[in-house]
């Protein structure tokens, strides 16, 4: 009886119009994603590799080791291949950055190749599953059980000696399957499109992530579809059930996402840069006046007296971005546990984890960013020492002394890793676990309410 129904109800999905209008959205839209940010993609890796070029070029410049410490170096990370599904925080992490001898880590502008990237960026395929393709879902189902009632299809279903569970089974399933039709042509066609593309690099840990990302939007869009599944077997009349829908799609994609990042920004505020910089001048001349009352007298050598100074304040400002740092990380988690009361949440943080361009990405990219600072630090504190020596007993400033540009070889190449696949994984189970569990909450309510409606 089961296998009948399921073959009823997909029969009844492939002729309905709705379902061909979402294919074809599907296909189109998610095709049209995935070529505007593959063209993207390209002038991204046309502008890096420019860009590399530039910045050696502009380290070799250094005539005198003042004019490298003053300048330093810039670098920047190579743009993430799976950013084309979903470019999440990507774009924050491909910002220049500049190690220079004696200022902290400067942080270049959003590279834009167009102003009108900013107000019209197209969207990529996490995004239209999250946002387009919910409410396609919810469209889809609204009228599932209401609109059989009104039709007379339910009661006459229901005089045969059919349980109803079976019936809202089949539905589901039914529904379900027809969703993951359109999908799997949309995804699995952006995976050959990208496969066959020569600015593509893919491997099988892409692959691998493509498919959690096509098995993650299979269940958030199973999620909206129960959501609406159970809506339609509380309302007596297709008209309410739609408008009780698009209420609901609001309210957990576009009202909790958005709401909840601010409640977490008021309850743990973060210092301004103004007021950081300010703590920064105060402890910079705190330091420097302790130095001068305590080691004056103790450091005969400028430079080296100087050099003391230079790493004490270091310290000092390093403990002041570690707090700024804590604060931001706080109001992140807090923002992340708040907003994972949606499911739209919980789709797009696991999907962009497992693109590499999600929260966790970024947060290591940013360690790294610090730990590419000290090592630069050692390096450059070992090529002060030896000019020092090669400059002793001579009547010039060690930094007017030539610069050698082969020094340059000594820094280490900026190569920031992405997060392993398994740790990925990781960080994306608890929101995939909260979508299974929205998904099994959504089909326990309509289970009950289907079981308790009136088909008169």
């Amino acid at each position: 009886m089961f296998k009948a129904l399921l073959r009823k109800e997909i029969l009844a999905n492939l002729y309905n119009q709705r379902y061909v209008i979402t294919l074809l959205l599907m296909v189109v839209l998610v095709g049209l994603s995935v070529w505007g940010i593959e063209q993207t993609y390209r002038l991204q890796l046309e502008h890096f590799a420019d860009a590399q070029l530039r910045y050696e070029e502009d380290a070799k410049a250094a005539k005198q080791v003042w004019q490298f410490m003053a300048s330093g170096v810039t670098t920047e990370k190579k743009p993430g291949s799976l950013a084309v599904i979903g470019r999440g925080l990507d774009d924050e992490m491909a910002r220049a950055l500049t190690y220079s001898g004696w200022n902290e880590v400067e942080v270049g502008p959003i590279k834009l190749f167009s102003p009108l990237f900013r107000m019209y960026s197209p969207p990529d395929f996490i995004y239209i599953i999250n946002i387009v393709c919910s409410l396609l879902a919810l469209l889809f189902v609204y009228d599932a059980v209401c609109g059989e009632k009104e039709s007379g299809t339910l009661r006459l279903t229901l005089t045969y000696p059919i349980p109803r569970n079976i019936v809202l089974l089949a539905k589901w399933v039914a529904g379900v399957l027809s969703l993951c039709v359109p999908l799997a042509l949309a995804t699995f066609g952006a995976w050959i499109y990208l496969y066959f593309t020569p600015a593509f690099e893919l491997t099988i840990d892409h692959a691998m992530r493509f498919l959690l990302v096509f098995a993650v939007s299979v269940i958030y869009l199973s999620t909206f579809f129960t959501l609406g599944l159970f809506v339609s077997c509380l309302t007596p009349r297709p008209t309410t059930s739609l408008m009780f829908c698009l209420f609901l799609w609001i309210l957990l994609v576009l009202g909790i996402p958005n709401l909840m990042p601010m409640i977490a920004r008021s309850v743990r505020p973060i210092p301004s840069e103004g007021k950081i910089a300010t703590e920064k001048q105060h402890k910079a001349k705190e330091v420097s006046d302790w130095v001068s009352l305590n080691l004056r007298s103790q450091i005969h050598d400028r430079d080296e007296y100087l050099e003391t100074e230079r790493r004490l304040i270091a310290k000092a400002l390093e403990g002041i971005d570690q707090f700024r740092r804590n604060r931001v990380q706080e109001q992140i988690s807090l923002a992340r546990d708040l907003s994972r009361l949606s499911p739209s949440a919980c789709y797009a943080f696991a999907a962009y984890d497992l693109a590499n361009t999600g929260a966790a990405s970024f947060s290591k990219f940013q360690r790294y960013v610090i730990w590419y600072r000290h090592l630069f630090n050692d390096v450059k504190d070992r090529l002060i020492a030896e000019y020092r020596r090669q400059n002793r007993g001579k009547d010039t400033w060690w930094g007017q002394q030539d610069f050698r540009t082969e020094d340059l070889l000594l820094i280490p190449r900026f190569r920031p890793l992405d997060i392993p696949f398994t740790e990925s994984l990781g960080s994306a189970l608890p929101d995939i676990g909260l979508l299974a569990v929205f998904n099994v909450m959504f089909f326990l309510g309509a289970y009950v309410a289907f079981l308790r409606y009136d088909v008169r």
